[in-house]
């Protein structure tokens, strides 16, 4: 309910739904501090709490002065809560631990299609160059502009329109 309540607060809501955002918020907040509290007492130890709830602390501090505060930062750092279910759903977990291993993989395949990218870009600055200026805006006239090509041809955005302009740059050879 605390995630729902923080994702209908948005920049264009009527009062009424601005309103509810707000109170839930602080509502869910003061339930979330009350259990952080029961949290502590049940322990009874200071340090025995932080060890097994200091996510959660620091999850209840934040939501606290995202109250005070009413910047959307705290909030939307609020928003981490929902990440606790994750106890409860095995298959869930498992699929983050597997995401958070990849990310040096996912780095090294960025990495080496900026290179790629990056030697495309050098081969259409030296093969085409200027002769593409008064056929389109995608051109390869400087290395700024021919990354950018280079990156619209990655994306496929319009990507045949930058082919054709290049196929009637060229001179035909009879």
């Amino acid at each position: 309910f605390h995630i729902f309540s923080l994702a209908i607060n948005s920049f264009n809501a009527d009062d009424f739904w601005k309103g509810f955002g707000y109170w839930s918020n602080f509502a869910c907040s003061m339930m979330f501090l009350l259990e952080c509290l029961l949290h502590c007492a049940a322990c009874g130890n200071v340090r025995l709490f932080f060890a097994r709830h200091r996510t959660e602390f620091f999850l209840v501090i934040i939501s606290i002065v995202g109250l005070a505060t009413d910047l959307t930062i705290w909030k939307v750092l609020c928003a981490l809560r929902g990440y606790r279910l994750m106890r409860y759903f095995k298959t869930l977990e498992a699929l983050l631990t597997a995401a958070r291993a990849s990310i040096l993989a996912i780095f090294n395949v960025m990495l080496f299609t900026a290179m790629v990218g990056l030697c495309f870009t050098v081969t259409g600055r030296y093969l085409i160059g200027d002769q593409m200026n008064d056929t389109s805006r995608s051109n390869f006239s400087g290395m700024f502009l021919s990354s950018l090509t280079m990156f619209q041809l990655f994306t496929g955005d319009s990507w045949s329109s930058v082919m054709y302009a290049c196929m009637q740059s060229m001179p035909v050879d009879d």
